[in-house]
């Protein structure tokens, strides 16, 4: 074996930069997926620790009607504090710009939404104002593409408001929910006279509940859905959203490591061309070491030395640019899923694409 690793080194030296070259191929795949793998480690622990801030609350109850009084005497038997949400599309129309109208999606609001959670508005102020029943949140996107700014005006239905401010970030949401039609917040109680509930118009109506620590909420779903079965509602909870999200996460991750795996499989491909190559032109080398006694196992060991040496080069230069990349992905990704992420570096994905490489490399 001393024989072996002597010979693999020397044998090395005029084809070094050669060999770095050839291990290349496979860097960027072992580094897709030791930044892929490490990315989904943190949105996994981020659910795990952030799940009440997913729902904005312990339980969500929706239904596409207003439920009937004995709907609503019932979710008001559950106890705990509730807030109230009725969701449609509609337009909306910005007298600043000519009267230019834009799809929306309105949110008319009831009670102190999202108990877990942020919502954050620019200004800040805006929010306390809003809590007070004084105008309307606009999505931010919405505000830059008419430049509409606090004190403004814009009309729904029947009704102009007064702008407040900008909406940046809604608890558990992300900001590409808004992209096809912007949120406009309003005050629930002011729904009425905009005359946007006409019958056969498509609305959401939820009911947000907070109860007090220690409550079995999880277990509070199949006797809502029995006792409203006439309604067909829907019951979201905390543990329910986190398996949905969780879901979607590893069906995300799923594909995003297939992504890197090809990758890595073709940079493979580039290094068995290379390698053969390079063996090709180690025939010589191998003849004299033959005629000089050398077993057919010994010659092959020290080329097979060189292609492990290879591997590992490979795979910790991979392994480092991935835990380099993992630094970059909050100013990628941050502002794209709905809740807040702590970017670390996840030994366990960094070993795994690490063996991976050198595994495929050799």
């Amino acid at each position: 074996m001393n024989f072996i690793l002597k010979m693999a080194w020397r044998d090395s030296r005029a084809s070094r930069r050669r060999l770095v070259l050839f291990s290349l191929s496979i860097v960027l795949g072992i580094a897709a997926l030791v930044s892929i793998g490490s990315f989904g480690d943190n949105l996994k622990a981020a659910i795990e620790v952030q799940a009440k801030t997913l729902l904005g609350a312990d339980l969500v109850v929706t239904s596409r009607h207003e439920l009937p009084s004995a709907g609503r005497a019932y979710l008001d038997k559950l106890g705990g504090e509730q807030a109230r949400e009725v969701n449609l599309t509609s337009m909306i129309s910005i007298p600043k710009a000519g009267g230019a109208a834009r799809l929306v999606q309105v949110r008319a609001l009831d009670g102190p939404f999202p108990f877990y959670g942020d919502l954050e508005t620019e200004p800040a102020s805006a929010l306390a104002e809003f809590r007070a029943g004084k105008g309307v949140l606009l999505e931010e996107s919405l505000m830059l593409q008419f430049d509409i700014h606090p004190g403004d005006e814009v009309k729904l239905g029947q009704s102009t408001f007064r702008v407040l401010g900008a909406l940046r970030k809604i608890a558990g949401e992300s900001p590409l929910f808004g992209l096809l039609a912007p949120r406009v917040m309003m005050r629930g109680d002011a729904l009425a006279a905009t005359g946007l509930m006409q019958p056969g118009n498509i609305a959401r109506f939820r009911t947000y509940f907070k109860f007090a620590p220690g409550r079995d909420v999880e277990a509070m779903r199949k006797p809502i859905q029995e006792a409203l079965k006439g309604e067909r509602v829907g019951v979201d909870t905390v543990d329910e959203r986190k398996r949905e999200l969780g879901r979607t996460m590893d069906n995300i991750n799923s594909f995003l490591r297939l992504v890197g795996f090809v990758a890595l499989l073709l940079g493979a491909v580039g290094v068995a061309s290379a390698m053969h190559v390079y063996v090709t032109d180690k025939l010589s080398t191998v003849a004299v070491l033959r005629c000089l006694g050398a077993r057919v196992r010994t010659a092959f060991a020290i080329y097979l030395v060189q292609g492990f040496a290879l591997g590992a080069f490979g795979a910790v230069l991979g392994g480092t640019l991935g835990v380099a990349v993992q630094h970059l992905l909050p100013t990628l990704f941050g502002g794209l899923v709905p809740f807040d992420v702590t970017f670390g570096i996840s030994w366990p994905a960094v070993l795994r694409g690490m063996a991976a490489g050198f595994a495929v490399g050799v």
